[in-house]
């Protein structure tokens, strides 16, 4: 993504011509992947962001079933979103999608959304059954 970017602005300030479907790429295929497999990889992880202040002052008890109905909100959140960001790309695969005045097929990159959002699904489950079957979720909200 940096590349394209400096790439981008080097030929727009040096030649007065930019990067055909630069803004394309980076909007709709860099940024879209890296946020939502970026999910995926932060929940493997236990990179999300937490409040551990009053958390980890909590009852081992109550901290894990915190952590469950919040994982278990948090799947229901990606689950809805894999379902509908499906139904999006497969309009948007429809119509053949494209962008911009390069015409950038926009299309493919649609499916980063179910593919990402299933992938940290997938984690969350795991994590919810790794937790609670092993007591793992009282050592703090992160699972560390």
């Amino acid at each position: 993504m940096m590349l394209t970017v400096l790439t981008d602005a080097v030929l727009r300030f040096a030649v007065s011509s930019p990067l055909a479907g630069s803004m394309e790429y980076v909007s709709f295929w860099y940024m879209v992947a890296i946020a939502f497999f970026g999910f995926a990889l932060a929940e493997r992880y236990g990179e999300h962001i937490d409040a551990p202040l009053i958390f980890d002052r909590l009852p081992a008890q109550l901290r894990r079933e915190f952590v469950v109905v919040g994982k278990v909100l948090f799947l229901i959140v990606l689950i809805s979103m894999a379902w509908w960001g499906w139904e999006e790309a497969l309009r948007q695969y429809a119509v053949g999608e494209r962008g911009g005045a390069a015409g950038v097929a926009i299309w493919p990159a649609r499916f980063f959304v179910p593919i990402g959002a299933t992938a940290c699904a997938i984690e969350v489950i795991v994590n919810i059954f790794s937790r609670t079957g092993s007591g793992t979720a009282d050592r703090d909200s992160t699972g560390r």
